[in-house]
């Protein structure tokens, strides 16, 4: 038996405002229930959705499961679905902390996700007013005493963190040491660089 039904429609200057209206509806619901369309929300199985979305009462159609289902298979639309991503299992070694046999700075700061040139410990080297910072074993050494010290404390400031590690209080070029981007010296940007040197 054929029922018709006399309903409104929304008109739409292009598809794209249509999209994205239809996206607010589901997301926002009706205006009498704001949760009419949540079920259909995160559902990842079209077929599933697609039920779903028939049981809300969205259409005027009581076919309109079984078309858009057939749709979607007439025109294989789910081959332009995104491929799930293989994660590939990985194990994190915790950072090194020092004094360990054989440890050196370049193995600390890369075990921190510091960077560990020769280009960035020689900033370093400048924060700890090592001149003339050559690579040698002795200022490598004194560096990794500075960076080891007081191991595992945690701080609330890195001024403190600063003046206990013998590190000038250049906050611009820890910043850049710590690769820590546009450094406006934020509460947050702080914290970040006591992160990445252990200390938070």
């Amino acid at each position: 038996m054929r029922t018709t039904v006399e309903a409104n429609f929304r008109k739409y200057p292009n598809y794209g405002a249509s999209f994205k209206d239809f996206c607010e509806l589901i997301k926002n619901g009706v205006s009498w229930d704001k949760n009419k369309y949540n079920a259909v929300i995160g559902e990842k199985d079209i077929n599933r959705a697609i039920h779903l979305f028939s049981q809300s009462g969205y259409m005027t159609d009581p076919n309109y499961e079984n078309k858009l289902k057939s749709i979607i298979s007439e025109q294989n639309l789910v081959a332009f679905d995104p491929k799930p991503q293989a994660v590939k299992a990985t194990t994190s070694k915790p950072p090194l902390t020092s004094p360990q046999k054989g440890l050196s700075i370049t193995d600390y700061l890369k075990s921190r996700g510091i960077d560990s040139s020769f280009a960035n410990r020689n900033k370093l080297a400048t924060l700890m007013g090592i001149k003339n910072y050559e690579g040698t074993a002795e200022q490598n050494s004194q560096m990794l005493a500075n960076m080891t010290e007081n191991q595992g404390k945690k701080y609330t400031s890195i001024i403190d963190y600063m003046k206990e590690h013998n590190l000038k209080t250049n906050l611009p070029l820890l910043a850049d040491v710590l690769d820590v981007p546009n450094y406006k010296g934020t509460a947050q940007q702080n914290v970040n660089m006591l992160k990445k040197l252990g200390a938070q």
